[in-house]
């Protein structure tokens, strides 16, 4: 089809960048976006509120430890591999962040961390993917098998 993503704010606004934790329940860290979290600005709850995103934080951590990189690094090297993925639209607001941001470019993910960082970060199923499960897919195509063409 020849669609195309660029991702606006791969990093989750520094959640991603591994400069917040959870210690006893509460939220630690510095930058700019833990400065404003008392301010009414949600962006840090936000990401914070569910487990799930401290799930992938650390499946993210551990696979910048294996590799000896940042966490900033790995995050846009993977968000950088999606096949369709063709640009990616940094959010450094200084320059030591955006030369961080550029090490990422040629870093090349074993497959390993790629898959596991895949899993960790795959939508969660919500009420709608029944739709496009095979038993109702054969139903709405009357039992045909519909599949992409080759370009």
């Amino acid at each position: 089809m020849g669609i195309s993503l660029v991702p606006w704010g791969p990093l989750a606004s520094g959640f991603l960048s591994g400069k917040y934790r959870r210690e006893n329940g509460r939220i630690v860290g510095s930058g700019r976006v833990f400065d404003m979290k008392d301010s009414g600005n949600p962006t840090l709850e936000k990401f914070a509120k569910r487990e799930r995103n401290w799930a992938v934080l650390d499946a993210l951590l551990a696979a910048a430890q294996e590799l000896g990189r940042t966490p900033t690094e790995v995050a846009l090297a993977w968000v950088m591999s999606r096949p369709q993925v063709t640009s990616v639209l940094l959010g450094a607001t200084r320059k030591d962040q955006l030369e961080l941001n550029l090490r990422a470019v040629g870093l090349e993910l074993p497959a390993e961390i790629e898959r596991r960082l895949t899993e960790a970060s795959r939508p969660e199923s919500n009420e709608l993917d029944h739709f496009f499960e095979p038993t109702l897919q054969e139903m709405v195509h009357g039992r045909v098998r519909v599949r992409r063409g080759v370009a």
